[in-house]
């Protein structure tokens, strides 16, 4: 028998069941994403496992020095091995995008749930913040915050990370009001359950799914906002090896030693990509599972 079924207004398509095992399926695209997301973490855990030099130190006779044996991406303008900076800043890149993600989960789940379940005022006032607030540009907003708390690793944490907030916040307030009028909710409100108790058993446990894959693929672009921010001087300070200050350092030197910035900007760009295609698949995987129920 065929797997294919016939349909009238269009062409055929799989069953349900063989539906979701392609969507659960490990594309060698998504495999390859995930192990340079381990790869990824492994490095910002345990950088000695991949060099043994130090990031910070360096020999100005080796100063400009092309790929070598001793200096695998060769070196930067102070003759520092720009292959253990790379791998020594995965941390800042990795922290920085989980970190500002964690807050932007925190208080989106905070605001979405308080104006989805409470209604009334609170949903008006809280609502029409986010809407103010989701006018502006991520990048407008993290700039607002900088120029407030002042530059530093902390302080572009904290801007990147309530850039994040109105969207998860209008995400989890979106579920919340589905579940809200599910019957489950509305038998434990008969049965005289505290609102405290519904919406921390049953109200926030049953929205985390979609948030929690918003909150995956935003690390890429709060990696993306974060490079961004200390190439212009916002965040981490010299000698930090974190690749968007590496980018900064390596314009004046473009022409004469090109790797210098070539090789932060594709560490960037593959960190983002792998993070993405992962939170992707996440999200496929969680939708096809929602709709086989």
């Amino acid at each position: 028998m065929s797997l294919l079924r016939a349909r009238p207004d269009g062409p055929p398509r799989l069953p349900r069941s063989e539906r979701v095992r392609s969507a659960h399926a490990l594309h060698p695209g998504v495999a390859l994403s995930a192990l340079v997301v381990l790869l990824l973490l492994v490095a910002a855990i345990w950088p000695g496992i991949f060099t043994g030099q130090d990031p910070i130190e360096g020999n100005p006779a080796d100063a400009f020095a092309g790929s070598s044996a001793a200096h695998i991406l060769g070196t930067d303008q102070l003759g520092r091995d720009l292959f253990s900076r790379i791998i020594h800043g995965t941390i800042y890149s990795l922290s920085l995008g989980v970190g500002a993600s964690l807050i932007g989960l925190i208080g989106g789940i905070i605001l979405g749930v308080l104006a989805g379940y409470s209604r009334g005022i609170w949903d008006r006032v809280i609502t029409r913040a986010l809407d103010v607030l989701l006018a502006f540009p991520e990048v407008l907003v993290a700039l607002l915050t900088i120029t407030i708390l002042g530059p530093g690793q902390w302080s572009l944490l904290w801007a990147v990370g309530l850039g994040r907030i109105p969207g998860a916040a209008r995400l989890v307030r979106t579920q919340v009001l589905q579940i809200r009028g599910s019957g489950f909710i509305r038998s434990g409100i008969a049965l005289g359950l505290s609102p405290a108790r519904l919406v921390l058993r049953h109200v926030v446990p049953n929205s985390l799914g979609p948030v929690l894959v918003h909150a995956v693929i935003g690390v890429g672009v709060c990696i993306i906002f974060g490079a961004a921010l200390s190439f212009l001087g916002l965040g981490a300070v010299p000698p930090t090896p974190e690749w968007g200050l590496m980018l900064s350092e390596a314009r004046q030197y473009l022409s004469i030693a090109p790797w210098i910035a070539i090789w932060p900007g594709v560490f960037i760009t593959l960190t983002v990509i792998s993070v993405t295609v992962t939170g992707r698949w996440l999200q496929q995987r969680f939708i096809s599972k929602r709709s086989s129920l």
